[in-house]
């Protein structure tokens, strides 16, 4: 690649470099980018982040509410910002909030969190896969204690194992408390799979011939019917039942 076509300042978190890349793009496009000068966020706070930052741009945020939510040891009225240029979409929401709100409010429960990982085996022939999963099976409890090295929070609550042909997907299912996890959890999956690799092999049933990290019963970046069925994230359900009265009265039915 042509030095000229690269982005200047690569790794460089200082108004300076900033700036580079702003006469950078501008200068390529052919376009004013006058309005871009002043950034809201000052470079040197977002390293990690953000690569390669530019500036920063105003969105419109509307604030929708209140909406009464009840759990099990929790009961407050809501708020939410809504950042959007669709009109009405914020006076929608808060409609819908009061009407449930002077209804009594909604109560919801969490019901169980959980964040996969899901490294794929591929082994000689259905022989070697099914003898993978019952020696996978048995190690099921070391390798729960195995993965509290490389997190304080990440616990491994279940090894779900799936058999295609010759291959063997291992879905690693964690909880992560009040963190999403998805770094977390790799850590542990990637050095689980490690161990699991090196142990096997001396393993006289089976032979792991190739391994990925994520396999085709991964779910976070795509749609699974799997996540929908087994659940991903946190699970949580939640009801509202609003009179009659009210739904005349705000939402006009």
């Amino acid at each position: 690649m042509s030095e000229s076509l690269g982005i200047p300042g690569r790794g460089v978190y200082t108004e300076e470099a900033r700036k580079r890349r702003l006469e950078f793009i501008a200068k390529k496009r052919g376009v004013e980018l006058a309005g871009l000068e002043h950034a809201l966020i000052q470079a040197e706070s977002l390293r990690g982040n953000i690569e390669n930052y530019l500036t920063t741009v105003d969105i419109p945020v509307g604030l929708a509410g209140p909406l009464h939510l009840k759990g099990s040891d929790f009961s407050d009225y809501l708020y939410a910002p809504l950042a959007t240029t669709e009109g009405a979409l914020v006076a929608s929401v808060s409609r819908g909030s009061v009407a449930i709100t002077r209804s009594g409010g909604a109560s919801a429960r969490a019901l169980r969190q959980r964040m996969t990982r899901a490294p794929l085996f591929e082994l000689g022939d259905i022989g070697e896969a099914v003898a993978f999963m019952e020696w996978m099976r048995a190690k099921t409890d070391f390798l729960k204690k195995f993965v509290k090295k490389f997190s304080n929070y990440a616990e491994l609550i279940e090894l779900d194992l799936r058999c295609l042909g010759r291959t063997v997907h291992v879905r690693f299912v964690y909880t992560t408390q009040d963190a999403a996890g998805q770094n977390m959890t790799t850590m542990c999956t990637w050095n689980a799979v490690q161990w699991i690799v090196k142990q096997a092999e001396a393993q006289p049933a089976f032979k792991i011939r190739n391994y990925i990290l994520e396999g085709g019963l991964s779910t976070d970046k795509k749609a699974s019917f799997i996540s929908a069925i087994e659940g991903r994230g946190t699970e949580v359900v939640a009801e509202a039942l609003i009179s009659k009265k009210i739904a005349r009265e705000i939402l006009f039915v």
